[in-house]
Order: C-alpha cells, then structure tokens, then sequence
C-alpha cells in the first residue's frame, strides 16, 4: 500500500500514467490508470487481468517441454489460516503420493517449502520406495523447483501456496492442489478450477492422474503490452 500511494504522488506530480500490480483495495481507482492482477476489481481504472500473478520466465520457459508421462512431483507446503494443514495431514498426503506412483508405475519426486513441517520423524520411520527420489530444501544437492519440474509430467501442489501453484500452473503441467477437509477454496483457486488451470485432490481421498491442462491463456507478457499501448497512445 505504501507503494501505491508513492506512485499515485510521483504519478500526479510528474502528470505520467500509473501502472499499478496489487489490489487497489480502497483507493480511488480514478488515481490510477491501470492495474495488473489475477482476478478482476470492482475499479473505475483500466484492468490486466493475468492468467496468474506473475512468475519468473524459467517456469514459462517449461510450457514448451515435451512431457513423457512417467514422473509425478508432489510440492508440500505448510499450514495457513485457509489450509490448516496437520503434521498427520503430511504423513497422508506422502504416503496416498507413494501410493498413486507406485500404482501408476510412475517416478515420484518430493519437495517442500520452509513452511514445511519438519518430516525427519516420518522419513525415518518410512521405508521410501526406490521409485521415489526426496528433494527436500534443507538437503544438500537438492533439485531446484524449476529442475523438479522439468522432469516430471504430473504435479501434486497443497493448496496453501499461491505461488507455487502460480508456477506450476505456469509450467504447462498436469496440477492438482491438495485441500483437506477444513481447507477453503478461496477466488483465485476458483478461478483456477473454471478455467481448467487445475483440478483440486482430497487429501483423505486415493490419489488421481490429473487429467487436463490449459496452456492456452497463460500468455503474461500480451496484456501487459496491449494496457501500455492503450494507456501511453
């Protein structure tokens, strides 16, 4: 918010249009000439409104791969106020992965966040199928998410996370987000599931082959060219 009304000052001063990327919220949307966000606001300025918020280009790099079909990732997450997510929940979730890879005779990557719950107890009571390979932040040599990514065909998100989802998504990949019967489907997940970005996975549920992806409307760069284009003449 301090950024924006910083701009909407040097804007006005220097009588140069505002480009805006957030939620206005309550700011008078006459103050700025356009906003850039993934879903629409209820302003009287001009709108971008992206497929996702933004990633970086290594993941829309990955849209043109040629996916094999033979390896699944799953990308935990952590606990959030929409998605209170248990340490039993994570123990479940790898456990019903394993199970969907090794039915699937796929190649199973896992990953985490640093809001990750610390796993070592259940890793080390686990016996990890040799199928499975563990790429986990706080390991040296790791895979990077982007690395993960570019083998793998089918990706299994917890909900909690905007942006790794943003970037899966962005990918060109097979995604499902994992929820949990307390999770709430907030708007941009919705809009995600309208526009068969994704599919959403129960996590008390056996696993499901992800079965659609949409890489037509994941263009980032066109709308934001064609707003400087109106807004600049």
């Amino acid at each position: 918010m301090p950024n924006l009304l910083y701009g909407i000052f040097v804007s006005r001063r220097l009588k140069v249009p505002l480009f805006y990327a957030g939620d206005l919220r309550k700011v008078n949307g006459q103050l700025v000439n356009c906003t850039i966000t993934a879903l629409e606001q209820n302003t009287a300025s001009d709108q971008v409104v992206l497929a996702t918020p933004p990633v970086k280009k290594d993941f829309i790099n990955l849209q043109q791969d040629q996916l094999d079909q033979t390896t699944a990732l799953l990308i935990l997450g952590g606990p959030t106020d929409e998605h209170p997510f248990t340490y039993d929940d994570f123990e479940k979730i790898i456990d019903k992965f394993i199970a969907f890879c090794t039915q699937n005779q796929l190649k199973g990557l896992i990953t985490n966040s640093r809001r990750t719950p610390d796993l070592d107890r259940y890793f080390q009571k686990t016996d990890i199928p040799e199928n499975i390979q563990l790429h986990l932040v706080q390991t040296k040599n790791a895979l990077s998410l982007v690395q993960l990514i570019q083998q793998t065909t089918y990706i299994f998100v917890t909900e909690d996370s905007t942006s790794m989802l943003a970037e899966t998504i962005q990918s060109g990949r097979f995604i499902c987000s994992i929820y949990s019967s307390e999770s709430v489907l907030e708007p941009l997940n919705q809009k995600y599931l309208q526009h068969k970005l994704m599919q959403r996975q129960n996590l008390a549920e056996n696993f499901q082959r992800p079965e659609y992806k949409n890489t037509q409307d994941l263009d980032l760069t066109g709308p934001i060219v064609q707003a400087f284009k109106r807004n600049l003449g």
